[in-house]
């Protein structure tokens, strides 16, 4: 077999990224089932548990499955890693196809909690919404055609990794 060239590893690889991080950057590994539990783990020992911002879900709305004789696995994950504290993150929001009516909700101060807004009588107040906040569930489609595979340049699947 011919030599191996040194290629880095996961961990060797999200050490020098957190180097190259500004101050106020974001660090995001995309992965799935397979290594995810393992990642996070170890991104947490390289940014510190407390720089976790996010696991964002990639649900794939148009990935088929046979019967595989469990639950099948229609989404990926991108884990989210803060550098510092001058990290600031922007809220995303996006217009809907059509207004929904939804509670008011406004930030009550003693309970450090959001609330349901009420008006002078006591009644809940409602709004029509025409944008919504992007969350951690994110619906896309699946990747296509799926049979390629992108050259990385580092082995998908040592032991190591």
């Amino acid at each position: 077999m011919p030599p191996q060239p040194n290629i880095p590893t996961a961990y060797e690889r999200s050490i020098l990224m957190r180097e190259l991080l500004s101050d106020d950057g974001v660090f995001c590994m995309h992965c799935d089932w397979h290594k995810s539990h393992y990642l996070r783990a170890l991104l947490d020992e390289i940014f510190g548990a407390d720089a976790f911002e996010n696991e964002i879900v990639w649900y794939y709305y148009n990935k088929m499955q046979g019967n595989i004789n469990r639950f099948a696995s229609n989404h990926d994950v991108i884990l989210v890693y803060k550098k510092s504290a001058k990290y600031h993150f922007n809220k995303l929001r996006e217009k809907r196809a059509e207004p929904v009516q939804q509670i008011k909700r406004v930030w009550n101060k003693e309970t450090q909690s959001l609330v349901n807004a009420k008006d002078e009588n006591g009644n809940v107040i409602y709004i029509n919404a025409t944008h919504r906040t992007i969350d951690d569930v994110w619906r896309l489609p699946m990747l296509q055609p799926a049979d390629k595979v992108e050259l990385l340049g580092y082995p998908r699947n040592r032991k190591q990794d």
